[in-house]
């Protein structure tokens, strides 16, 4: 179901898509179970399924990633081939171009606080209004709470018990 001018104007073969705003998901050819909803969203898609963009030009450039969400103006609006990530907020993750199975909650928009996921995958963010990043979870389970002064960072580490096994610590 496409509302609105271009929406779904390129479709051929993908179904189930639903695209409500002009030129939401206009490029999409085959790509199907796709959600758009706002003026560009999905633009781009053309063969990618499973991705829900909810705001104007949220995921505007994917073309080829899926299993993504983006629920916010400009959310993920740079990323391209990359899947499984979820962002919700006013430009959230909107650098991530290749980065895959991040989580970003707030206006973090993938390179700012210093800290640069644009590329990097398996991140978990929670930032502020601003974009600050205030809690972030690395691809290897590290924890670090507050901002580039902060004095709480955990880290999780493994290693060999006494009887074999293996063990975490924080």
């Amino acid at each position: 179901t496409g509302i609105g001018v271009s929406a779904l104007a390129a479709n051929t073969t993908g179904t189930n898509n639903t695209s409500v705003g002009a030129s939401s998901l206009d490029a999409n050819t085959t790509g199907g179970n796709n959600t758009a909803l706002g003026l560009g969203s999905l633009g781009a898609n053309t063969t990618a399924s499973r991705n829900t963009a909810i705001g104007y030009l949220a995921l505007n450039v994917n073309t080829t990633g899926g299993n993504n969400t983006a629920v916010g103006h400009d959310a993920l609006t740079a990323n391209t081939t990359a899947s499984f990530n979820t962002a919700i907020g006013v430009s959230s993750g909107s650098l991530i171009t290749t980065g895959i199975k991040n989580t970003i909650v707030g206006s973090f928009d993938g390179n700012e606080g210093g800290l640069d996921i644009r590329a990097a995958n398996s991140h978990i963010v929670l930032s502020d209004g601003d974009g600050n990043p205030r809690l972030i979870i690395d691809d290897s389970g590290n924890v670090d709470i507050g901002d580039e002064t902060t004095e709480l960072k955990l880290k999780n580490t493994t290693h060999e018990d006494t009887d074999g096994g293996r063990e975490s610590k924080i």
